[in-house]
Formats: structure tokens, sequence, C-alpha cells
């Protein structure tokens, strides 16, 4: 479920897009995901890409096209994603405890700022982390994050390494 403050972002980047004629000739379901990933990135609740790609059957190429046209004319300033903003999106799609969830932050806390981590997909690493410390298999994880499992795999692997150091 996507929280009011994403719908208000959402809402709100959509508009100056509109305004300012971003939107003209182009496809308003792509818009709108595009909107709301940035939206949901801006106030730290962010969605994985892919799992919005997919909702709307849009090609990455055309994705990626209306973010730069949004962000070129409409001053949306968002910052990359950690993993562990990504772990209330998985606990929302795999109904995680608080445990759980604390689990899995407390595990990326502990492998933050590792260089083995670096230009790795947030979403992988949080997937890693809540696979490895909840009780659910990696494809589910995998689905829920909008990743393949075999991305998981090697997350886990990374970490499990990180955490014998």
């Amino acid at each position: 479920m996507v929280s009011q403050p994403v719908r208000e972002e959402t809402v709100e980047i959509y508009c100056k897009a509109f305004c300012s004629g971003t939107t003209d000739g182009r496809d308003t379901d792509c818009f709108v995901a595009v909107c709301l990933s940035l939206a949901a990135q801006k106030v730290h609740e962010p969605i994985p890409r892919s799992r919005l790609i997919d909702a709307v059957s849009v090609t990455k190429t055309a994705f990626n096209s209306s973010q730069k046209a949004i962000r070129d004319s409409v001053d949306v300033e968002v910052f990359p994603s950690g993993g562990d903003e990504y772990i209330p999106f998985l606990s929302s799609e795999l109904n995680l405890s608080d445990s759980e969830c604390t689990s899995a932050t407390n595990l990326l806390e502990s492998t933050s700022g590792s260089t083995e981590l670096i230009g790795k997909s947030p979403i992988g690493v949080a997937s890693a982390a809540v696979y490895l410390t909840s009780a659910r298999t990696q494809r589910q994880v995998a689905e829920a994050g909008g990743i393949s499992a075999e991305t998981v795999r090697q997350r886990v692997s990374d970490i499990r390494r990180l955490e014998q150091l």
C-alpha cells in the first residue's frame, strides 16, 4: 500500500509536470508510475522501479525517458536510496513482523559502509537481508522486490562474506 505522504507528493509532482507541459504526448500510466517512483524516493519510501514498470506494462526506455523529462522540467530533488529504505516496502509486501523488520534493518546497518556492497542494487541488498532474517524463501523475497532470485542469492553471498570478516 502506498502511504499518504507518497500519494500527496505524487500528485504534487504530476501537477507541476502537467503545468509545465511535460505530460503532453506521453503515456499517462507510465508518467504516473514515474511520478510515484520519484515521490516515493523523495519521502524515503522507495518502490522498486521494476515493480512499477511491470505494473503499468511499459518499457524501461519509456520509463527512463519520462523520468528524464520530469527531472528536466520539474524541480524534483531525489537522492539515491539505501537498502534500509526498502524494508517498509518489503514488509508490506511480505507481511513481515516488527521483529523481522528490526532484524533486517540491523543486518543492513552492520554492513553499511562496506565497499563490497557499493554499486549494488539497494532493493537487492534489502531483499537479501530480509531473506536472511525471516522465514521467507528467496523466491518470495525476490518476487516482492521485483528482482530475480539470483540477485537475492548473490547479495546473500555478499552479506555472509561480510559477516565473516
